[in-house]
């Protein structure tokens, strides 16, 4: 990686606690935050993945309604499933969700592992999807890492993977490990994911409303060029 993050532990903590400090007001509010059940945890970040979460929402609850555990998503035609999703354009996965729900029958009773190997195992389980059922379900302390968490330490921080695909790098994902508290590791986690949305977007970002703009290595970097104009909220 180039841009070493130097004092990475004290910028660090003044990162997560402002963070948390930020999503006590500013929180955005979803069915499955809601939920401490590890089946409805796992399908909502399946349904995630690629998709926005405003347009998630009346899907995921039309979903867990219907299908409430694994055994009767187990026990639901392919067919009955595909309708369920396919206004998300998630109708090809359908066949994923029903051979996911045999082998949480098969292998582990109906329930959700609560260990990464188990997890990684299952059928559309990747590495985020796999942290953010241990994190938000079973309340461990685990990053989650996807391309808008990424942009964010990359604007904040400095940092840049060396990999194509960088939420793949094994280093970036120690970082972000490390920069969960041990206390409110899921709040945590809810906050750069919703700041990474509300002001830390890919496209004009609210620096001049960003509570992390002094210690900010991009806004600095810059600022000083010159480069930052107010962006318009949407």
């Amino acid at each position: 990686m180039r841009h070493p993050v130097r004092g990475m532990s004290l910028r660090g903590s003044r990162f997560s606690s402002s963070l948390l400090r930020w999503f006590q007001s500013e929180r955005r509010s979803f069915p499955w935050r809601r939920s401490r059940t590890p089946y409805h945890i796992l399908v909502a970040e399946l349904f995630l993945r690629k998709t926005q979460a405003k347009q998630v929402a009346p899907i995921y609850a039309v979903f867990v309604r219907r299908f409430p555990s694994v055994r009767r998503l187990d026990k639901a035609r392919v067919r009955q499933i595909r309708s369920a999703v396919w206004s998300l354009g998630l109708a090809t996965r359908a066949q994923q969700l029903k051979l996911l729900a045999r082998q949480l029958m098969e292998r582990f009773a109906g329930r959700v592992p609560s260990s990464e190997h188990e997890l990684l195992s299952l059928a559309g389980v990747g590495t985020y999807t796999a942290s953010a059922v241990l994190c938000f379900a079973f309340g461990q302390r685990r990053a989650v890492l996807d391309a808008n968490v990424i942009r964010v330490f990359s604007r904040y921080f400095g940092l840049r993977s060396q990999k194509s695909r960088p939420r793949t790098d094994k280093r970036l994902w120690q970082i972000a490990d490390g920069l969960v508290p041990n206390q409110k590791p899921r709040e945590y986690n809810w906050a750069i994911l919703d700041f990474a949305a509300k002001v830390c977007r890919a496209r004009h970002p609210l620096c001049s409303e960003c509570p992390l703009r002094k210690t900010c290595w991009w806004f600095r970097r810059v600022k000083r060029s010159g480069g930052i104009k107010p962006a318009k909220r949407p």
